[in-house]
């Protein structure tokens, strides 16, 4: 995780540290070096984005200028100099103002025909195919077609017509690494060289597995001991066939041109797997000693070890009673005795017919084919001298039954299509899915017509969320470090997911807290310049403000929305934008995708792409809220809905969505935090310009991060159960959820950062909170934060030193104010709040976000909330110092009667609008009943008198 400090990231499109004006020395020249590197990555990135262009529709006579320019500059063969850095970046600087454009474009082609995929209406796809054609041809404007495109979604969704979801041409968390085919944690775009015609598998790690003369070889670099695994045929090919997001397979071919076997590698499952389809499997092993190495076959709750020889010979047609699980352990000792065994699961489809075995390794028959043979990392495959025993044999006893039984895995392929529910209180959704058949262990191997839950559902299901699915999930739980499998008999699955609230936090500042009101105005900030990342200029420091309005001095705040008026009005114009946008590209799909706050542009390891491109939704949703100054919103949402595409592409349901970064790192943490914020803040903006289709997207997307931002909260009990904590803290760990190591939980000996991630997205929404606690409820939620508080008993100590070292210099406002907020809404007393605030304050750093913080811990004793206001800006909630009087003044900007919508804890209260008593209309929703008024276009006061009926 990348440190961030409270100043801003440039946004140099290369990141070029130029050197000192002077000469040039051995320093300079590894300067112009490194500058040169960044740009010839820039060039891959850029060639790539212009091919893709090119095969897709008509671009530009600009934007293939531009990039001759850059290309011929780049490949002129002069050497590189300052001079020419310089030069390099001005002109890939220009090129980069037409890439947003046309990325726009190709993103307006996927929703045309995706929607044309799903529509059933024919006049619906008859005008799409027409404004798909116009649009890549060139003959219609962007924003026309956009236009076009939503009047005819608009119209479309009237109609309750399915919509495309995720995964229809998303690309999940995905990146591969040429060195081993497996998804990455760390992705280098220009190294990515996978063809049909590479041979290369996914291996264990580094060269453990190879395709070679011999079939297919596995060795380990730590011992002597390799196997080899082949059939009868003589000659052996490798061919990759199929790639995706999830799995790479490569198929391994006879002389003959015949399927002998296929070599799945996909992190969704724990092993890679070779499927061998002959009927015949020889396992050549070298360097072992076959008086240390034994045929493992379960017995009912016990294991019967066959040794090695050459007398060995397992005939399961004539002792059918022999085998009672649908596999076997080889069990593999090392010529040296102090490399220990390497064990391999061999799994059978059906029943195997006999083992032979030598003192060179064994052959397996097979009745139809042999099976397959599971490679595990990291539990399968043991490298211990320890013989299976006790609790370890009965532990992988159970994982290897509940995994290779089925044959389960999670699919390669999911299409999504989703519509409101009638009630409005949520989305029915299609999950159409792509299954290997599965086989039931038994004496006749028949397939199933069944399909998988994605694990997160399953485990919802468990802890009551209110998910409904289209039947009953049949018992073939299977637990793995990254939730349960479930099936469902039905070839597509169908379930409900709820929408979450998206209500506001309009806050009635309480006149008698003056010491809070102090400390909230002391820190009310504002970092944005145009020229910053967009997390600064539209987020930081802003939203907090804005929410915390009257603890804020008036002369304070008006200033600093004077200043944030003009960044936002000049950052939110196409030319601006694109400089802080840029344009990736997903090597496999070729989809686009918009990409801000990079630790260094092009680069390998970049990273923060949810708090660069989702909380900017939510600045700008709080700064229309509390301005009503939506112009440069209203005219450049086009360009903001555009750089959502990586956060709706890659969502997916087999793990926690989405990252921060391409390559699924911190898949569990803070970025996901952040895209819920987001979703949560372009819903709403959405709403308020009045984009229904955009808006109803939003709200399913959000709708899936809930779930997934949620279940976090409640994965203990089933930690507890499954014994799935971090090999280092056992029994206790700050709970993250899924994660790409070690996937629970982050060990008690990590610092108090890990657990107030789950919590703030680099800020405090109070709408992250607002969910967890209805989707999960508050027992689970306490739970967890009781569990951080037995790991950091001094979480709240801003001066705490802790032994692993901090994150964000030291025990920060990033660690206090989340804790605290979260102490808040569990129902802590504000006194104790006030207590912690002034042992957290003695370290200040990242305070740019207490404003809201304190404010809400200032606001506690308020029963009234404004949950909605919209048309209207809010410009005062005051509670006066006897506790009696609610007054709260809205602008209705519109020409039309405009409704307010607030929450009041109390039934006894009283309220008048503009002097006049009113009666408001009570809302009963799914997560609580709120209260609704009117009020008319231009400036009202409204007056909540509590207490009296």
């Amino acid at each position: 995780m990348m440190k961030r400090n409270n100043g801003y990231i440039p946004i140099a499109a290369t990141a070029l540290i130029l050197s000192s004006v002077g000469g040039i020395g051995m320093a300079d020249d590894k300067a112009v070096k490194e500058q040169f590197d960044t740009l010839d990555r820039a060039l891959k990135q850029q060639t790539a984005l212009f091919n893709d262009a090119q095969n897709k529709l008509v671009i530009t006579q600009d934007r293939i200028k531009a990039f001759e320019r850059f290309r011929t500059f780049m490949n002129d063969g002069h050497p590189a100099s300052e001079a020419k850095a310089k030069e390099a970046e001005k002109l890939l600087r220009h090129l980069e103002l037409y890439v947003g454009s046309e990325g726009m474009r190709l993103e307006l082609l996927d929703d045309i025909n995706n929607l044309k995929n799903v529509s059933e209406d024919p006049v619906t796809i008859e005008k799409l195919e027409k404004l798909y054609q116009e649009l890549k041809n060139g003959n219609i404007s962007y924003g026309d077609a956009r236009k076009s495109f939503t009047a005819t979604a608009d119209a479309a969704l009237a109609n309750n017509t399915w919509r495309p979801g995720a995964g229809m041409t998303g690309f999940g968390r995905f990146g591969w690494r040429k060195s081993d085919g497996m998804l990455c944690d760390n992705l280098g775009l220009e190294n990515i060289t996978v063809t049909a015609k590479e041979i290369e598998l996914g291996r264990l790690s580094g060269n453990d597995m190879q395709v070679k003369d011999g079939f297919c070889q596995l060795s380990f670099p730590e011992i002597t001991l390799s196997m080899n695994f082949k059939t009868a045929a003589k000659q052996y090919a490798a061919t990759v066939t199929k790639i995706s997001w999830t799995e790479k397979i490569t198929s391994v071919f006879s002389g003959k041109n015949q399927p002998e076997a296929a070599i799945y590698a996909s992190v969704l499952r724990p092993a890679i797997r070779l499927d061998v389809v002959a009927n015949q499997m020889d396992v050549d092993i070298n360097n072992f000693n076959p008086g240390n190495s034994n045929i493992l076959v379960p017995q009912g709750n016990t294991i019967k070890a066959f040794p090695f020889s050459r007398s060995t010979d397992l005939d399961f047609s004539k002792n059918p009673a022999l085998m009672n699980l649908p596999w076997i352990i080889l069990e593999c000792g090392d010529k040296n005795p102090r490399c220990g065994f390497v064990r391999v699961v061999v799994q059978f489809q059906d029943k195997p017919a006999k083992i032979v075995s030598s003192d060179k390794g064994i052959t397996i028959f097979g009745n139809n084919k042999v099976g397959n043979i599971w490679l595990f990392r990291p539990d399968g495959v043991r490298r211990s001298p320890v013989f299976l025993a006790g609790k370890d044999f009965r532990a992988m006893t159970t994982k290897i039954n509940r995994i290779c039984g089925l044959n389960l895995a999670w699919p390669t392929e999911c299409r999504e299509t989703y519509k409101a529910s009638p009630d409005n209180t949520g989305f029915m959704v299609k999950n159409d899915t792509s299954f290997e058949i599965l086989k039931c262990y038994s004496n006749a191997v028949k397939a199933m017509p069944y399909s998988s839950i994605p694990p997160l559902l399953s485990l919802a299901l468990k802890c009551g969320v209110p998910v409904k699915l289209s039947g009953t999930p049949l018992d073939w739980d299977i637990p793995t470090k990254y939730g349960p499998f479930q099936v469902l008999n039905a070839k597509t699955i169908n379930y409900f997911i709820p929408m979450p609230p998206v209500w506001r936090h309009g806050l009635v500042a309480d006149k008698s807290q003056k010491d809070l009101a102090d400390i909230a105005d002391r820190y009310a900030c504002y970092y944005g310049k145009p020229e910053h990342c967009a997390i600064d200029w539209a987020y930081k420091g802003l939203s907090s403000m804005l929410m915390a309005g009257d603890y804020v001095a008036p002369e304070k705040r008006k200033e600093l929305i004077s200043a944030a008026e003009q960044s936002i009005n000049k950052a939110l114009t196409p030319e601006v934008f694109w400089n802080n946008y840029r344009w990736r590209i997903e090597p496999f799909s070729k989809i686009r995708y918009a990409m801000d706050y990079p630790r260094q542009y092009y680069a390998e390891h970049s990273g923060d792409i949810n708090w660069g491109i989702m909380l900017p939704m939510y600045g700008l949703d709080v700064w229309s809220a509390y301005t009503g100054k939506d112009q440069a919103i209203a005219q450049n949402w086009p360009l903001l809905w555009s750089s959502l595409c990586y956060s709706k592409y890659s969502q997916d349901w087999a793990w926690m969505s989405d990252s921060i970064s391409e390559s699924g790192e911190g898949a569990a943490i803070d970025c996901l935090t952040a895209s819920y914020a987001g979703w949560v803040g372009t819903v709403r903006l959405a709403d308020t310009l009045n984009r229904k289709w955009e808006a109803d997207a939003a709200r399913y997307y959000l709708s899936r991060t809930a779930l997934t931002h949620c279940m976090r909260f409640a994965y203990l009990e089933y930690i507890n159960k499954e014994g799935l904590w971090h090999e280092d803290s056992e029994g206790i760990g700050s709970v993250n959820g899924f994660h790409e190591f070690n996937a629970w939980i982050h060990p008690k000996k990590a610092e108090p950062w890990w657990g107030a991630c789950s919590l703030s997205g680099f800020g405090v929404q109070p709408e992250v909170f607002d969910a967890i606690p209805l989707y999960i409820g508050k027992q689970r939620l306490n739970a967890w934060f009781k569990m951080v508080k037995t790991i950091y008993p001094e979480w709240y100590d801003g001066e705490k030193v802790f032994s692993s070292g901090m994150i964000y210099n030291g025990n920060s406002g990033y660690v206090t104010l989340p804790f605290m907020y979260l102490d808040l809404c569990l129902g802590e007393k504000p006194d104790k709040l006030k207590y912690y605030l002034s042992k957290a304050g003695r370290n200040t750093e990242g305070y740019w976000h207490a404003s809201n913080v304190v404010a809400e811990i200032a606001s506690a004793s308020c029963p009234v909330m404004f949950t909605a206001w919209p048309g209207c800006i809010m410009t005062g909630a005051t509670y006066d110092a006897e506790k009696k009087i609610v007054e709260a003044k809205f602008d209705n900007l519109s020409n039309q009667p405009a409704e307010i919508i607030f929450n009041c804890e109390t039934n006894k209260y009283q309220v008048s609008v503009n002097g006049t008593a009113v009666v408001p209309e009570i809302i009963v929703g799914k997560w609580g009943n709120s209260q609704k008024t009117t009020v008319a276009p231009g400036k009202n006061n409204i007056i909540i008198n509590l207490g009296k009926q």
